[in-house]
């Protein structure tokens, strides 16, 4: 007997289903993860600390070259300061390069030293050997800076030295670190620079020294791994920086010369090649992986290298213990997954149960016996209870809803479980279907009853339009009254248009149920509120929400505001004639607006009529009294014709007069022409000749907005055309500064009147007395400066009755006056002396420059801001303050300063004239103690 099994009929529960599956799949993922973590893991770990390796010494090493490429960039700064060599002075030249030095190495702590070296055929034009130099440094030492001047290389060139190999391919040089002794220390240090080119030929040198020891302090951070150490090779192989301090500055290709050589690492260095290798540490014993990364310096063609060594054992041994202790705890997470999954299955298993009885009730229909389930699990599962509760509740309230309908309640409340419920959906338009046929039905209804309403409301104004047509106010009165009673509103108001010469305006002609306050507000402008903006717009009004500073409405109950406002306007041939206003307690429907506007159709063309006609009878009474009116003013217009022809004719003689008068005395003297306002309307050749304008830069100007510039300003500019205005005659001196040139004018001023006594310009004669004012001043500062001269005189005499026996006699003198600052008013002589060391000839030598130069500078500034050529007369006026501040002139660089605004704002008007002078006045006084200073 034979038994078959029909492994379709076998139910396993879903539990059994779930703990079997889960835990057969989390052990082979579990086994295939370990046998891939002890394949691999090693290799991973050591490959990527290689890699890290690597990128930390690539890292540092970019900055120890941002470090030293920016004592490059400080070396090409200073290099800049040395092209001007060919612009100063030779005998000068020495002292500006060492106060740029010195000002450098102030500001540069972190240098050892700042140096230049100069070939001595550049200082010397006598000397013409290829070689020799002149070495300057300056040092710190303690809190001040000293300097040291070395003669080198006049027996001739080493030509195995770096200078020479840089002076033979001139080009940007860092040399090999070498140890120099500072004090009691023995400090490792490089020196860098760039060379000097003048007229592109090699002129020397200019550098710094700095300590390694600023560097170190960066590599001795790089210790990326536990044992692992940084160190810095220069070029040659050279340490620079290691751990181990008895390295530094031996030779690290000789050191280690195997592998040196092994895997070629100058060659492949110097070729820009990042360099790793494993090997064998024989002083740790350890196995080691090193990786040098190179990295260039400037413009040098030098390539230092930045190495990490660290040690392998160490990661493999980390490896190993972390892959044990993975294993471990990937066992402890197994089981502990496991009792997890079985008692999630329990608490997923039984709710489950529970929905699919429900569910099984629903699928036979039974609504009312199925129950609702309560399960709080927290998860998809509750949410699965849950919508299987909205099912049935949803199902509940469906069938209940469609009872109510079947009874005949439409208003019956239902809700939807979401816009995808197509069933409540179908049973809602259902519902929506009957009631919207029910609310058409009252809507025709309720139109039908509005048309014959309005019918009614046309066919009773078209009778009251036809009375009252001879007066305007009955019939308004009349029509506001009939459409206020008609429409059942509370008040309303008509205005009609108005015209007050230009102007229109809308006035109330009539009213109904208005308060006082309304009544007294009878004319409206134009968008004055809502009936003047219908009167602009020409369009209907209708206000719901009305603004609670409008005016109330009273009414039985009291005062309050309305609710509606319905402003139509009286449109004939599309021109407003006037405005209905009527105002509602209560809301005003669609079908009264539609009645308003329709009869305001017949309203309008009835009012504008009416108008028409009592115009018309107006008119013709008063064209009669006119027409008497103009009889008699015909006469009295001749008359005063005859008048005028005559005063015309004596003008006209009169002012001919005065026309030849002008032109004899133009020919000879300055003549301008003014407007009532000062504006210049027409100026003679004279003027313009003089002060070297054209007519289309003077005609159209204002009196004093050009070059003429009284000294009394134009304060009082009103009053002084006032006076001419009342005909008195002004006489008046005028002074001008322009283009540098000063000017002086005796001018007198004419008014011009027309026949009929009306002010219609003024005329100016001006005489040109600039000359004779010139000569009053320089014969002021003549007589000034005779004065300053005797007294310089009488000082000097005195000064050598003080010094007899004292010898050289000038010397001592100019000393003194070099020692007592305060001797001299304005000029300064401590910066001087400071500068050049106490040396008089030279001294002497750069005041008589001054007085040779100054005066040009400042015509060539003057000149400079008349051609606005902005960037040259910034240019010029830094180098006036620097010869000022070598002088001690305050005064003059405060005025300076001001200049140097104008230049910033690039203003055309500006008049820079009275800093000129000022600056003018104060040189001349200063040249004078100069005179007295060279004449010690």
């Amino acid at each position: 007997m034979s038994i078959k099994i029909n492994l379709q009929n076998i139910h396993i529960s879903l539990l059994v289903k779930f703990i079997v599956g889960v835990s057969l799949a989390t052990g082979i993922v579990y086994y295939l993860v370990f046998q891939y973590i002890n394949f691999d893991y090693e290799k991973v770990a050591i490959g990527e600390s290689k890699t890290s390796a690597q990128k930390i010494a690539q890292t540092y090493g970019l900055r120890i070259q941002a470090e030293l490429n920016g004592i490059f960039h400080d070396m090409r700064a200073l290099k800049q300061a040395y092209s001007i060599h060919n612009k100063i002075p030779l005998k000068n030249s020495r002292t500006f390069f060492d106060a740029a030095l010195q000002k450098f190495a102030y500001e540069n702590s972190k240098y050892i030293s700042v140096w230049d070296s100069w070939e001595y055929r550049f200082i010397n034009p006598n000397y013409t050997k290829p070689y020799g130099r002149v070495k300057t440094t300056f040092f710190r030492k303690g809190n001040y800076i000293f300097n040291v001047v070395d003669s080198v290389n006049f027996d001739g060139d080493v030509e195995t030295s770096i200078y020479f190999k840089i002076k033979s391919n001139p080009a940007e040089f860092i040399t090999e670190p070498y140890f120099y002794r500072l004090g009691d220390t023995d400090v490792l240090m490089t020196s860098l620079g760039c060379p000097i080119m003048i007229n592109q030929q090699f002129a020397g040198l200019v550098g710094v020294d700095i300590a390694i020891s600023d560097l170190a302090a960066i590599v001795d951070t790089i210790k990326p791994f536990e044992g692992a150490f940084a160190f810095l090779l220069s070029q040659e192989g050279t340490i620079i920086t290691h751990p181990n301090r008895e390295l530094i500055g031996k030779n690290f290709l000789k050191l280690d010369s195997v592998n040196a050589v092994q895997y070629n690492i100058k060659q492949r260095l110097n070729n820009s090649e990042l360099v790793d290798y494993e090997h064998l540490s024989p002083t740790l014993r350890k196995r080691l992986y090193t990786v040098f990364v190179p990295f260039k310096l400037a413009e040098t063609g030098q390539i230092w290298s930045l190495s990490i060594s660290m040690p392998l054992t160490t990661i493999v041994e980390n490896v190993e213990k972390h892959v044990s202790e993975t294993r471990q705890t990937a066992m402890l997470g197994f089981v502990l997954l496991l009792i997890v999954t079985i008692l999630i299955s329990i608490r997923i298993i039984r709710p489950l149960s529970k929905t699919t009885k429900a569910l099984s009730i629903l699928a036979h229909g039974d609504i009312e016996n199925v129950e609702k389930l309560y399960i709080h699990t927290g998860d998809e599962i509750e949410s699965i209870s849950n919508s299987v509760n909205k099912i049935i509740l949803g199902l509940k309230q469906t069938y209940q809803f469609a009872e109510k309908i079947r009874k005949g309640d439409f208003e019956a409340h239902f809700t939807q479980l979401s816009n995808k419920d197509i069933l409540g959906t179908s049973i809602l338009e259902m519902r929506n279907s009957l009631v919207r046929a029910d609310k058409e039905k009252q809507k025709r209804k309720l139109e039908e009853e509005q048309k014959i309403w309005i019918s009614q409301g046309l066919n009773h104004f078209a009778v009251v339009l036809r009375e009252d047509n001879d007066n305007l106010q009955k019939l308004s009165a009349n029509i506001i009254n009939n459409l206020v009673e008609y429409t059942h509103v509370h008040s309303g108001a008509i205005y009609l248009i108005e015209q007050s010469g230009n102007e229109r305006f809308l006035q109330m002609y009539a009213s109904c149920g208005f308060p006082k306050e309304r009544l007294t507000q009878n004319i409206i402008y134009p968008n004055e509120g809502p009936v003047g903006r219908c009167m602009l717009e020409k369009e209907t009004i209708f206000m719901d929400d009305v603004p609670k500073d409008f005016t109330a409405i009273s009414s039985g109950l009291g005062r309050s505001l309305p609710k509606a406002i319905l402003i139509v306007p009286l449109l004939v041939n599309e021109e407003v004639i006037g405005v209905l206003e009527i105002e509602s307690l209560q809301p005003i429907e669609e079908h009264i607006i539609r009645f308003v506007e329709t009869v305001a159709t017949p309203i309008s063309a009835t009012i504008s009529t009416v108008r028409i006609n009592v115009k018309t009878a107006k008119l013709l009474h008063e064209s009669q009294i006119q027409a008497d009116e103009l009889a008699q003013q015909e006469e009295e217009m001749r008359q005063n014709m005859e008048e005028m022809q005559a005063t015309q004719e004596e003008a006209a003689k009169r002012e001919s007069e005065y026309m030849r008068l002008i032109g004899a005395l133009s020919s000879g003297v300055i003549y301008v022409e003014y407007d009532t306002v000062g504006n210049i309307i027409h100026v003679n050749d004279n003027l313009l000749q003089l002060f070297k304008l054209s007519k289309d830069q003077v005609v159209g100007k204002k009196i004093g907005s050009y070059e003429f510039n009284s000294r009394e300003k134009t304060e009082n500019r009103s009053k002084f055309w006032e006076k001419l205005a009342n005909g008195e005659i002004i006489s008046q001196e005028f002074y001008s500064k322009y283009l540098g040139e000063e000017y002086w004018l005796y001018e007198t001023y004419i008014p011009i009147f027309d026949p009929n006594g009306e002010f219609i310009k003024a005329i100016c004669i001006a005489f040109d007395i600039s000359e004779e004012k010139r000569k009053e001043q320089k014969l002021q500062k003549l007589n000034a400066k005779l004065e300053r001269v005797k007294m310089a005189a009488e000082k000097r005499k005195s000064e050598i009755a003080e010094d007899k026996g004292h010898k050289p006699h000038e010397k001592r003198t100019l000393e003194k006056a070099l020692e007592n600052n305060r001797e001299f008013k304005y000029i300064r002589l401590n910066h001087l002396n400071k500068v050049y060391k106490g040396d008089v000839d030279k001294i002497q030598h750069i005041l008589k420059v001054y007085i040779e130069t100054i005066p040009k500078l400042v015509e060539e500034m003057r000149q400079l801001l008349v051609e606005q050529n902005w960037e040259l007369f910034k240019s010029r006026t830094t180098s006036f303050k620097s010869k000022m501040t070598y002088l001690g002139l305050g005064e003059i660089n405060n005025l300076l300063k001001q200049l140097e605004q104008l230049a910033v704002l690039e203003d055309p008007d500006a008049n820079a004239d009275p800093i000129f002078d000022n600056i003018i006045d104060i040189w001349e006084q200063t040249e004078e103690e100069i005179n007295e200073i060279l004449a010690l």
